[in-house]
């Protein structure tokens, strides 16, 4: 049987790459989006096999809905991605205690919900995989996403080992500004095409000086 996918941002970028690749290889995919009406061309070109639903980190409501929906639909979980957006960039020096706050609100406290929502379905399941992908870009020289990123990293790293006996596995994954701005043109590139195979070729990161 086919495994099934919860991503939740398929919208865009890394999240949209991901949900299309999954459903050409015959996955079935529960995809997620603010806005799901930004999802009916996946929906019109994948069928049954692809289900939309709306998704917000920020909102408790809707993970709970979605994780629900995907097994209504499908019976199980097998691999859950939840892609980060790019976060507005503020200067350090102008960013106010409210904005941290906010920042940590959504890009921390909301991405550790998901996982809390979903983990305990993938160990009863007796396996799974939850991938967190971290904002692209370069955060070396803002505060904010320096601090949210080194949290979650470290609060996935020890959820990772707690939950590795019951065959789960947690991945973070930080992309590089390059690798990330290469799958957003191959993904725009490809909505304005009809789907085919074909292969991407990405460019090397450059090495360090």
């Amino acid at each position: 049987m086919s495994r099934v996918w919860l991503i939740t941002d398929a919208a865009r970028g890394l999240g949209r790459t991901l949900a299309d690749a999954a459903l050409r290889a015959g996955a079935r995919v529960v995809a997620g989006a603010r806005d799901p009406g930004l999802l009916a061309s996946l929906a019109k070109c994948h069928g049954a096999r692809v289900r939309i639903v709306g998704f917000d980190v920020a909102d408790e409501a809707s993970i709970y809905a979605a994780v629900d929906e995907a097994l209504t639909a499908f019976g199980r979980i097998d691999v859950v991605v939840s892609p980060a957006g790019r976060a507005d960039a503020i200067a350090n020096g102008e960013m106010s205690d409210a904005d941290l706050r906010a920042r940590f609100e959504t890009d921390f406290f909301g991405f550790v919900a998901v996982a809390h929502a979903v983990l305990p379905i993938l160990r009863e399941q007796g396996g799974g995989r939850f991938v967190q992908i971290a904002a692209p870009g370069d955060d070396a020289h803002n505060a904010a996403g320096r601090a949210v990123q080194t949290a979650l990293r470290t609060y996935l790293e020890a959820l990772g080992r707690e939950v590795a006996c019951d065959g789960v596995d947690i991945d973070m994954i930080e992309p590089g500004a390059i690798l990330a701005e290469a799958i957003g043109r191959a993904t725009a590139e490809a909505s304005r095409t009809k789907p085919s195979a074909r292969v991407v070729r990405l460019p090397a990161r450059p090495e360090a000086a």
